[in-house]
């Protein structure tokens, strides 16, 4: 079978000479994809679960059956589940900042730090900081 040749070959280089800055490491790139989602959708994921099983725990399972015994228990199962899930929201975005924050430079090895640049080896955090 013939090779096509007219497409050019692409191969990802993780060379530490080829970064121009942070941003092209695909570690980084993830990070910071990560964080990203976090900061846009951080109130939805964390209070709205919470305030709907207030909502349906408290206010429309009752209604729907009078035995308030039963739905006193359900509620409070729906509202201790969704605080658990604003807990692990918080853990994940903790973890998510932390490795962000701790990021090791690909081209010197060194922590980045939390400036534009490079503490060791000045090298650009985007293509913006260039």
């Amino acid at each position: 079978m013939k090779a096509d040749s007219s497409k050019p070959s692409v191969v990802a280089s993780n060379d530490s000479a080829s970064f121009v800055c942070l941003a092209d490491s695909q570690k980084y790139k993830t990070l910071d994809d990560r964080r990203r989602v976090l900061l846009k959708y951080r109130y939805a994921l964390a209070t709205v679960p919470f305030f709907l099983s207030i909502v349906i725990g408290v206010g429309v399972f009752p209604r729907l059956v009078p035995d308030t015994a039963f739905w006193a228990g359900v509620a409070q199962s729906i509202i201790l589940g969704a605080l658990g899930w604003s807990f692990i929201v918080i853990f994940y975005a903790l973890f998510v900042y932390v490795s962000w924050f701790l990021v090791r430079c690909p081209r010197c090895g060194w922590r980045f730090g939390l400036g534009d640049r490079c503490g060791s080896c000045d090298l650009p955090r985007t293509r913006v900081n260039i």
